[in-house]
């Protein structure tokens, strides 16, 4: 069966990171792309989900090129 992965791109977005994440709860794999965020978002991603990768990149472009 296949698998399917949501990957959302955050940058200090702690304010809507929690409706993000519960907007893709049906995929198989969410992941979470982070720039550097200097705000909550990293810590409540983790209140919000319990499996969900983060990668720390620095441009919207090595997010959106980025290889999970």
């Amino acid at each position: 069966m296949s698998t399917l992965s949501a990957i959302i791109l955050t940058r200090n977005e702690a304010h809507h990171i929690q409706a993000a994440l519960e907007s893709v709860a049906w995929a198989d794999h969410r992941l979470v792309f982070d720039s550097g965020s200097s705000d909550a978002t990293v810590a409540r991603r983790r209140q919000a989900v319990q499996r969900c990768s983060i990668t720390l990149l620095r441009t919207t472009a090595q997010q959106r090129n980025a290889r999970p």
